[in-house]
């Protein structure tokens, strides 16, 4: 059950309340993608009711909002997120101690922690900041994968991991923005999954 907050409203709340309910009851994964978090009042309120009501598998944003969620400083204008956060490392780790899921600041580089240990991705292109929906995408990834891995944090991983695989490979063919937004969708659905062996180069353990 992916729970996007893109586009809220106290009807979708009810909506959301009553779908993350269902999956409690079936123990179906959740992923929590708190979109433009600390934008506006009614968002930071929404994320912050369903964060204390609801436990999610995985909590993943920008590095703004994940920053925000941890007490942090951070810039969100609309859905995106603007600054430089040279804490995120604690800001991740803290998230997920908070919430007890998997975290995952995108940026440059995304970075994730279930608590203890904080791994990056690298990789990717400069276009997915410069499309709508790029991390949408990923949310969708994640959660998809996380269902077919052997665990949670191995989908979370290796659908960052295929992302970033997916846009170098955009970039290649593309002219700007535009033409890299098909060709990523593309990509994504020519990569076939014995290639992600090839990419463990692109995962690393950090520390702050």
């Amino acid at each position: 059950m992916l729970i996007n907050t893109g586009a809220p409203s106290e009807d979708r709340e009810l909506l959301i309340r009553n779908a993350l309910t269902a999956a409690e009851v079936k123990r179906s994964a959740t992923l929590l993608d708190p979109v433009g978090y600390g934008a506006a009042s009614f968002r930071r309120q929404l994320v912050d009711a369903l964060l204390r009501d609801f436990r999610f598998a995985v909590v993943k944003g920008n590095r703004g909002e994940i920053s925000l969620l941890a007490g942090e400083k951070g810039d969100v204008k609309g859905v995106d997120s603007e600054g430089s956060y040279a804490s995120i490392v604690r800001s991740v780790r803290t998230v997920a101690v908070k919430t007890r899921s998997l975290v995952c600041a995108t940026g440059e580089t995304d970075v994730l922690s279930g608590g203890d240990a904080v791994l990056s991705v690298r990789g990717g292109s400069a276009l997915l900041g410069r499309i709508t929906g790029g991390g949408c995408v990923l949310g969708a990834l994640m959660l998809t994968l996380s269902t077919a891995a052997s665990s949670i944090s191995a989908g979370v991983v290796c659908a960052s991991v295929l992302l970033r695989l997916a846009a170098e490979r955009a970039e290649k063919i593309s002219n700007g923005p535009g033409t890299f937004q098909a060709h990523l969708l593309d990509a994504l659905h020519k990569t076939h999954p014995e290639e992600l062996l090839n990419e463990a180069w692109r995962v690393e353990e950090v520390t702050e």
